[in-house]
């Protein structure tokens, strides 16, 4: 109701896990939408693996967006899955200052540019600046 009376953008956190969205979170955006409401982006909340885990961690990040991506775009009801890039943010969660290095990070960017991501941000633990830096230049 207070989309129609007034300019409101609506954003949903939602964790993300190995294989995209839990059933719950697709189903409260799935409500969300039936009720009217349009959802501005949706920002996915994903831990990092940690360093001394098996290699790949950042594939296995990439395929988790994806398949939330299309999780996404089901829940929206898009007929274009490319769509909904725009309506997706990525927000890696670090445990330790040392869990992204620079060619994670330049890798990060380049993703979010490429598909064209709302936004990319960190929680958790402060990086290094270097990181910082690099993440920031997405937004330029």
């Amino acid at each position: 109701a207070l989309q129609g009376e007034r300019p409101l953008r609506v954003f949903f956190t939602l964790r993300l896990t190995p294989d995209g969205l839990d059933a719950a979170d697709l189903a409260a955006l799935r409500a969300t939408r039936r009720e009217g409401v349009r959802v501005d982006a949706v920002e996915l909340l994903a831990e990092m693996e940690p360093r001394t885990g098996p290699q790949g961690r950042l594939r296995r990040l990439g395929s988790a967006v994806r398949a939330a991506a299309g999780q996404l775009a089901r829940a929206y009801g898009l007929a274009d899955e490319e769509q909904v890039w725009e309506r997706l943010a990525l927000t890696p969660v670090l445990a330790r200052a040392g869990d992204l290095d620079e060619p994670e990070a330049r890798k990060l960017a380049e993703y979010a540019v490429r598909h064209g991501l709302a936004w990319l941000s960190l929680r958790g633990t402060s990086p290094k600046p270097e990181i910082s830096r690099i993440l920031w230049m997405t937004h330029s």
